[in-house]
């Protein structure tokens, strides 16, 4: 097979994955017909959500109504955490220059960059875990810092589990397609508690980003010695 063959047949799959993640009823009847291909399938459809900045919230409500309540939080799980990595390696270093134009060169990205080059298990680990920081729009931004693959993984792995864990359980308890789309803004104890522990790391992670930003504004405008 001829290279030129192998990347018209992932342009055409790409291709398949993005209509139908355009229209997610789309995606589940795919993901409900592929028979033992499904697993393999939900793999790819979570990767290119990620890449193409598709939300993948609809694919982890369908594991929990397609697989159920552990399988689906399983494949979820390793599914979004191979997603944002890819995410991040298609960041830096096929679209780095398209990244940075659209993302900007702001303190606040140089703060991040200082941060995790300190502490990047912990500050990934914290942006994870809160709702406010957008899942495809952070794997991007990460990309343009220095944090290592191993610590983005990891943290990114366990800081997403509580909210990957809460919606596979709604979908899992979900008596239709059709309640899927609207049962992810239910409010419940879990919900309400994820926002609340969301809300501290949200808190959390803005303290250090601004005191990182300070630092980095003070030395640039500190005068310098004669």
């Amino acid at each position: 097979m001829t290279r030129r063959t192998i990347a018209l047949a992932a342009l055409a799959l790409s291709a398949i994955i993005a209509l139908s993640l355009v229209d997610p009823q789309v995606a589940i009847d795919l993901l409900r017909d592929a028979g033992p291909a499904q697993a393999a399938l939900f793999f790819l459809f979570y990767i290119a959500s990620a890449v193409l900045l598709v939300p993948g919230s609809i694919l982890t409500l369908a594991a929990g109504f397609i697989f159920g309540m552990w399988p689906g939080l399983a494949l979820t799980s390793i599914s979004s955490t191979a997603a944002s990595l890819a995410a991040l390696l298609v960041g830096r270093h096929l679209a780095r220059d398209l990244v940075a134009a659209r993302l900007g060169d702001s303190p606040r990205l140089h703060a991040l960059d200082q941060a995790v080059a300190e502490s990047g298990f912990t500050v990934v680990l914290l942006t994870r875990l809160s709702p406010l920081f957008p899942y495809n729009i952070t794997n991007y931004v990460f990309s343009l810092t220095r944090v290592r693959a191993r610590d983005y993984t990891l943290a990114s792995w366990i800081g997403m589990l509580p909210a990957t864990a809460l919606y596979v359980s709604i979908g899992a308890t979900a008596r239709s397609l059709g309640e899927l789309s609207t049962s992810s803004g239910q409010a419940s104890p879990a919900r309400v508690g994820l926002l609340v522990l969301g809300a501290l790391t949200t808190l959390a992670v803005t303290t250090l980003l601004t005191r990182r930003a300070r630092a980095l504004l003070d030395q640039h405008t500190a005068p310098h010695a004669p």
